[in-house]
């Protein structure tokens, strides 16, 4: 893998789902202050845990997982 940063407005419609999902993340976490909202009852949004992508709708990958077993690190000196 090979990592590289850029800048949000170099992608538009990246910017736009971000913008969604920014927007979507304040208000739900407003709504959590408000008794019995469905904010509450919720408790959390759970998008990344159900594969879905910031408007509720199936994320496009090959291999979604929500736990991941990674083998233990070696120390090496």
């Amino acid at each position: 893998m090979q990592t590289e940063m850029r800048d949000l407005d170099s992608n538009p419609e990246l910017e736009a789902q971000y913008e969604t999902w920014s927007n979507n993340r304040n208000t739900f976490n407003a709504d959590l202050k408000e008794p019995r909202s469905e904010a509450q009852a919720l408790k959390w949004q759970k998008h990344y845990y159900r594969g879905q992508d910031a408007t509720g709708q199936p994320a496009v990958v090959e291999d979604h997982r929500t736990k991941v077993r990674v083998q233990h690190f070696e120390r090496r000196n």
